[in-house]
């Protein structure tokens, strides 16, 4: 963790807008702080950050650096910069986003089940070595996905390769007697999901990702 007593802000980029995780809905929204000028280098878009709010130190995540406030007043300094790596790309922002509009649910409550807290012996060991691009980290999580019991089924596997390549599906199921039916849609929505992950890259929608999403029945 990076922290400073700040004494001017940062030259270029000065306002950082950051979403505090506080899993709130009223305060599911950025708030502008000011970058001191010795973090700014470390406060990079989508990095863990700690920031004061209604005079308590939480947890925040950088969303976006600019040179202009959204609104006037006093800005308060970022506190800490808790690390630089970014653990909230864009892509993940935009399926966040996507996530919380489509079940009504908060930004924060979503990206704490996201995002793995912070162990800095592991960070060190990912820093070391070129990290995947999120298409491999799609592919390899597809890949490691079995979707073997639904070619047991009658058009199973034609239907799990349509609902994993995003094409819009729909079925009528009947697991058959001591079939692990919970393994078998868990490990679907996980290739859905490795898909989605790749593929928001190219921005897709809420109403795009409501598309690829299977559909079952009894």
């Amino acid at each position: 963790m990076t922290s400073t007593r700040p004494t001017a802000a940062a030259k270029t980029r000065p306002v950082a807008r950051v979403l505090p995780l506080l899993g709130l809905p009223q305060l599911d929204r950025p708030f502008d702080y000011l970058v001191p000028a010795a973090l700014s280098d470390d406060a990079k878009v989508g990095c863990r950050v700690r920031i004061r709010f209604h005079g308590q130190l939480v947890n925040g995540l950088i969303l976006e650096r600019t040179d202009t406030p959204a609104h006037e007043g006093k800005l308060s300094y970022l506190k800490d910069v808790i690390s630089p790596e970014v653990v909230y790309p864009p892509q993940l922002r935009r399926l966040v986003d996507s996530l919380a509009e489509y079940y009504g649910a908060t930004r924060s409550d979503i990206i704490r089940a996201a995002i793995p807290s912070r162990h800095a012996r592991a960070e060190r060991a990912r820093n070391a070595k070129d990290a995947p691009t999120w298409e491999e980290l799609g592919n390899l999580a597809t890949e490691d996905v079995d979707l073997s019991p639904w070619s047991r089924y009658t058009f199973g596997a034609s239907f799990a390769q349509a609902v994993t390549r995003g094409t819009p599906s729909r079925a009528a199921w009947q697991p058959a007697p001591g079939e692990d039916a919970e393994s078998m849609i868990a490990a679907l929505s996980v290739a859905v999901a490795a898909r989605a992950a790749a593929s928001l890259s190219s921005s897709r929608t809420p109403g795009r990702l409501r598309a690829t999403r299977p559909h079952s029945g009894s």
